[in-house]
């Protein structure tokens, strides 16, 4: 594997010096800048996120924790993560949580020690207060549920004002017997429905 130190080489310059071409620093010139970038393409050089992430102590992707991808929900919701953070040149790494509460909290903790820049959560379980550790280094954002037991940013819609509304129009037009169906009396969401 081809190295800064490598390219440095093959261009007669440091590997401070490759590295402030490829982070496109105003202080090179343009004949050094142009010797480098000649190396990189011979060497066939490839930045390591891993070496860039050890040096920021933060890793160039998100996290994105999710009950199930199979449902069509979950998938689009992470979907669209995926395109804004592909288009801010940032990865995503993705787990899906399952239902069982007692795996969110393990699969989650995983997903933060990889020092990801921020954290976009659905939980599945009743307390998310082992995170409020993590809150001072890492942003962390909920959808679809809020936290309990954690003060912290959610994106949630209006579930109970939803239903109501469904229901007015229902009864508006005349129907009289009318019947929620959900999947889990447990999830917050369904139970506000």
């Amino acid at each position: 594997m081809t190295t800064m130190r490598d390219v440095g080489a093959r261009a007669g310059v440091s590997a401070k010096t490759v590295s402030r071409v490829l982070r496109n620093d105003r202080y090179v010139t343009d004949e050094v800048r142009a010797r480098v970038l000649a190396a990189v393409s011979e060497l066939h050089y490839v930045p390591s996120t891993l070496a860039v992430s050890f040096r920021s102590g933060q890793d160039t992707a998100i996290a994105v924790a999710v009950p199930d991808l199979t449902d069509p929900f979950f998938a689009a919701a992470t979907q669209a993560i995926e395109l804004v953070a592909r288009d801010r040149g940032t990865a995503v790494i993705v787990s899906s949580l399952g239902y069982e509460p007692a795996r969110e909290q393990e699969s989650v903790l995983a997903l933060l020690k990889r020092q990801v820049q921020g954290l976009i959560c659905c939980p599945v379980s009743s307390d998310q207060s082992y995170l409020q550790r993590w809150q001072e280094r890492t942003p962390i954002v909920f959808f679809d549920r809020e936290p309990q037991r954690l003060l912290a940013d959610a994106v949630v819609e209006d579930d109970r004002g939803g239903a109501a509304r469904m229901t007015r129009h229902l009864l508006g037009h005349g129907h009289r017997r009318i019947a929620f169906l959900g999947d889990n009396a447990l999830l917050s969401t369904v139970a506000l429905r």
